[in-house]
């Protein structure tokens, strides 16, 4: 999950205000025409786009082996860009859209920010932990079975041991209660 490129454009003047790639692990050739090919194709959609437009557009393209999203937003003639990993996670561009309409002076800190995918690799921690925790749960139970009892039993035993410890406790509020007539 990998942000490319975020861009800011002026739809009156037909120009770009602020531009940040995220093309660094590409040689200098591959990252000239990729930009060139990126600004031509944003100008020639923007030239195309109605003023009525004001919400957001995608479109997943496919550019020489990659599969990329495009994402557009129009708000009062200006226009954002952001150009991603079709799996980059839609929560993180409406927060980046926001960020790009209300600070667009900072446009290459909102990319370091936003160049990789944080929500995803939280979710995936998260997804991980769950499963060591089924796994452990699963392997439990099996090794309870396998000792030869039924759930059944295990799930009365379980109750019993539940309601003795209720009679235990009340047996003990009782007995350490404190007694004011002597």
């Amino acid at each position: 999950m990998k942000l490319y490129s975020i861009l800011l454009i002026n739809k009156r003047q037909s120009k770009i205000l602020e531009e940040a790639y995220n093309l660094s692990e590409y040689n200098f050739i591959i990252q000239f025409q990729v930009k060139r090919l990126i600004r031509a194709a944003i100008l020639d959609i923007m030239d195309n786009m109605d003023e009525k437009d004001s919400g957001v557009e995608s479109v997943d393209e496919k550019i020489y082996d990659f599969k990329v999203n495009i994402t557009l937003k129009f708000i009062d003639n200006l226009l954002g860009v952001i150009i991603s990993d079709i799996d980059y996670s839609n929560t993180c561009k409406i927060q980046l859209f926001k960020e790009l309409f209300s600070r667009n002076s900072h446009i290459k800190k909102i990319m370091n920010e936003y160049k990789e995918d944080k929500s995803e690799k939280l979710a995936d921690e998260i997804n991980k932990e769950l499963d060591i925790a089924e796994y452990n749960a699963k392997d439990g139970i099996r090794k309870i079975l396998k000792r030869g009892r039924t759930l059944e039993q295990i799930t009365m035993d379980s109750e019993r041991l539940s309601l003795a410890s209720k009679k235990l406790f009340m047996e003990a509020k009782k007995k350490n209660a404190w007694c004011c007539f002597r």
